[in-house]
């Protein structure tokens, strides 16, 4: 039988306060598709199709140190904005898996994302709150949630619909 090197939830494992607000920042961050704050050095690697326009997976770019196309320093012959979006001015990019490496530092400020701060709150509290089920719908000023219980029973975090549409601000479009 193959061990397997850590469990991913023990008996040990603590089902608090904490423990919901990293699940609710990760869903935050998996939807929108990059870790939105805090403002930060990343580095990383790219797949490219070609042509002349790539995009690095952020959107709120502060600075870009390095960005080299196998192996060659590509940063005196691009422009880039702070949306993440990358133009070669001289040749256009070429095609290859993890082919493009960049440096850069990413990000928005935590003072700059209380949206983003008030929907992890929220969710969090209500997948801590939930009752075996998932969230269904919310009612605002009505104070009326209702769950689903019918898929599969464990609470967990559930971003609503108008939570989704206040973060399509910061997600990110589908990468090469």
């Amino acid at each position: 039988m193959t061990q397997l090197p850590q469990d991913i939830v023990t008996a040990e494992t603590e089902v608090d306060d904490d423990f919901w607000i990293h699940a609710a920042q990760k869903a935050v961050r998996k939807y929108c598709g990059w870790h939105i704050a805090p403002n930060v050095p990343v580095t990383g690697t790219l797949n490219s199709k070609g042509g002349r326009v790539i995009h690095l997976p952020a959107l709120h770019v502060t600075e870009l140190t390095t960005l080299e196309v196998d192996g060659d320093d590509w940063l005196p012959f691009v422009r880039y904005g702070g949306d993440g979006l990358i133009e070669s001015r001289d040749r256009p990019f070429p095609a290859g898996v993890a082919i493009i490496s960049y440096r850069m530092v990413a990000g928005y400020g935590l003072e700059e994302i209380q949206d983003v701060a008030s929907i992890i709150i929220q969710s969090a509290r209500r997948a801590a709150s939930t009752p075996a089920g998932r969230t269904k719908s919310q009612s605002v000023n009505g104070a009326s949630v209702s769950f689903d219980i019918t898929g599969g029973g464990a609470p967990a975090i559930d971003l609503l619909q108008e939570e989704r549409r206040q973060l399509d601000a910061y997600k990110i479009g589908v990468m090469p």
